[in-house]
């Protein structure tokens, strides 16, 4: 009986023991969870100060103000440093224990990291502009750039820090990238939005090193350098984006650049050449169509690289001269450096700006003048713009956006003909190609065959949906839809004909479709009438196309089904991506892009799956695979 009555006793105490322990443990959970919420919200507002501080100091570094952007950019580390020691606390720790919770704190954890490498990155900045003596009152690019001289010592006191920089941003996108997607809407905007910004400013930082690497080689450091300067008439579409029309030679020589020898390509090539060499794929896809023969044609391909050097074979078959390189453009790249430039003045009477260059070249000039004429005002302005360029005479930050956007946008494009300097014009995405990489890419590309600058006018809308299969295929459909906006008349340059027989606006063309490696056309439509498409290759990639005639203020519509039969390896691929690369046109392409995958119950893929905008940059998605796992 004591037995018994003593056994009760002690399972009571130790219930009673267990009661309080539990009270005790939950009371101690409460305080930490408010402690860690009041943590929560010193840790969200010393993010907010380090992204303001670091927002400020980048401001301050571009303009050259050295010691505002140092006391915003050490205030960014302090802030930075201090949402890290919060991001550690003990209370931070408990409420990462909460279910549904803990890739918050993940979340927090790595944003406070990522914030303190952006400052010490922007710290490297601020070294490198003092080593290239930007603390002289002067603006960084200045440093780097004035009087028509790219300034070679400065770039490589300068290389070291940057590089730096670029290393410290790319771990800090590396980690966000890796960062568990949080619950919260407020933590899901704010990853996004630094991956964003980190991961842009990462990228720029990047391609900024390997520039510092790159100007002395292309610019002459080492002895003079020739290149072919081709600009590009995007109102008579060629792959690359335009007709050759006009033709320069830059010469580089220790960081200063001049232009000689403008004139019309009929002029350079007054009667058509020898059939110079390419590569057997380009013979084969592009041969029949004088492309070797004729300097207008030379371009019907989209990949620059392979067209510079059939072009450079042209010139020097021509000429008995080799150049180092080619660097083409077109008036909306000569838009974008007028910003940096400023206005030039009294071209044929009128002043041409960034705002009215456009027009006034692929529009005006076509319209007012006859063929010599045409030729003449072009020649000028483009004389007109490389002396301004020569003298110095312009906005150095707005010289290096201008640049960078007409890079983007592939209306700028160089290919080199020595081989390290090429394949650093490669890393920065200058070359006018994607990188062979990116296996998943479809390009929508015409060539005018009407002989005129209807293209001004033309409209595209490219409609792609993708279908990853359970065995890594994927099916794929895209329907462009091409809107010829021109007018009926009266004749022109502009409108043509350029063809007697044809009426003016006509747009004849051949509208390719570039497709993955290892692509299969299904099925090819035009305005839903089955049809059978020209089938050739570019390089490794399938291409489909079809001569296609719109007449002025028409339509037509043209619908691919292919498929590719390893897009993705499942096994061993968490993620699928596809890359939109763009055809640089007078007015930017419309897409929109949906990825799908067959036999998941769960909608195929995590995150978004539809994406739309304009092509006017290289678009490439990712998309996260399911495991098909899904209820």
């Amino acid at each position: 009986m004591r037995h018994e009555w003593g056994t009760r006793m002690k399972r009571r105490r130790q219930r009673l023991i267990r009661r309080r322990v539990m009270i005790f443990v939950a009371l101690l959970m409460v305080l930490l969870l408010g402690d860690g919420a009041y943590v929560a919200f010193g840790l969200k507002s010393s993010l907010e100060t380090s992204k303001r501080s670091l927002s400020n100091g980048a401001v301050a570094l571009g303009g050259g103000d050295l010691a505002i952007a140092e006391g915003e950019l050490r205030k960014a580390l302090r802030s930075a440093q201090e949402s890290a020691g919060l991001a550690r606390h003990p209370s931070v720790g408990a409420l990462s224990l909460v279910p549904k919770i803990g890739d918050d704190v993940s979340t927090l954890q790595v944003l406070s990291a990522a914030s303190e490498l952006a400052a010490r990155a922007g710290l490297q900045g601020l070294q490198a502009a003092r080593a290239m003596g930007a603390d002289q009152g002067r603006e960084l690019i200045e440093a780097i750039y004035s009087e028509g001289r790219v300034n070679f010592d400065a770039l490589h006191q300068g290389r070291p820090f940057v590089e730096r920089a670029a290393g410290l941003l790319r771990q800090g996108s590396h980690s966000l990238d890796s960062a568990p997607e949080p619950t919260l809407t407020l933590l899901q905007d704010a990853l996004e939005t630094a991956r964003d910004e980190v991961g842009g400013a990462s990228e720029s930082t990047s391609k900024g090193a390997l520039l510092f690497d790159l100007l002395p080689k292309l610019l002459g450091a080492d002895g003079k350098r020739k290149y072919l300067l081709a600009f590009q008439a995007p109102g008579e579409a060629r792959g690359t984006g335009g007709l050759l029309g006009l033709f320069g030679v830059l010469h580089a020589t220790d960081g200063r650049i001049s232009l000689t020898g403008i004139q019309p390509g009929g002029d350079l090539f007054p009667a058509p050449l020898s059939p110079v060499r390419a590569p057997g794929w380009f013979e084969r896809a592009y041969g029949t169509q004088k492309a070797l023969t004729q300097f207008q044609q030379s371009n019907l391909s989209p990949r620059f690289p392979t067209v510079a050097r059939v072009l450079l074979s042209m010139y020097t078959a021509q000429t008995g001269t080799k150049l180092d390189g080619v660097v083409a453009m077109d008036p909306i790249a000569l838009a974008e450096l007028l910003r940096a430039t400023g206005p030039l003045p009294d071209i044929n009477g009128e002043d041409v700006t960034s705002d009215n260059a456009a027009t006034l070249v692929m529009h005006d000039s076509y319209v007012e003048f006859n063929e010599d004429e045409q030729n003449a005002y072009l020649a000028d302005l483009i004389d007109a713009l490389w002396s301004t360029i020569e003298r110095g005479d312009l906005d150095g930050p707005q010289l290096a956006t201008a640049l960078g956007e007409s890079v983007r946008s592939q209306h700028l494009k160089l290919w080199a003909r020595d081989p390290d300097i090429q394949e650093t014009i490669e890393e920065i995405g200058a070359h006018g190609w994607f990188p062979p990489s990116q296996g998943n890419v479809q390009m929508v590309f015409s060539n005018n065959y009407s002989v005129n600058k209807v293209d001004y006018y033309l409209q595209r809308d490219i409609d792609t949906k993708v279908e990853l299969g359970q065995d890594g295929s994927a099916d794929i459909t895209t329907i462009v839809t091409i809107e010829n906006q021109a007018p009926t008349g009266p004749p022109s340059l502009l409108l043509g004909p350029g063809i007697k027989s044809d009426p003016p606006g006509l747009n004849r063309m051949v509208l390719n479709i570039l497709m993955p490696m290892g692509s299969l056309v299904r099925d090819f439509s035009l305005d839903g009438e089955p049809t059978v498409p020209i089938e050739y290759n570019e390089g490794a990639f399938p291409v489909a196309g079809y001569v296609i005639d719109i007449a002025a203020g028409g339509t037509a519509t043209v619908k691919i089904h292919y498929s590719v039969p390893d897009a993705v390896n499942l096994s061993e691929q968490e993620t699928f991506s596809f890359t939109l690369f763009p055809q640089a046109t007078v007015n930017p392409d419309s897409f929109a892009l949906s990825v799908t995958q067959a036999g998941v119950t769960d909608n195929a893929v995590e995150g978004d799956r539809n994406y739309s905008g304009a092509l006017d940059q290289t678009r490439r998605i990712q998309v996260g695979l399911s495991s098909g796992e899904g209820d």
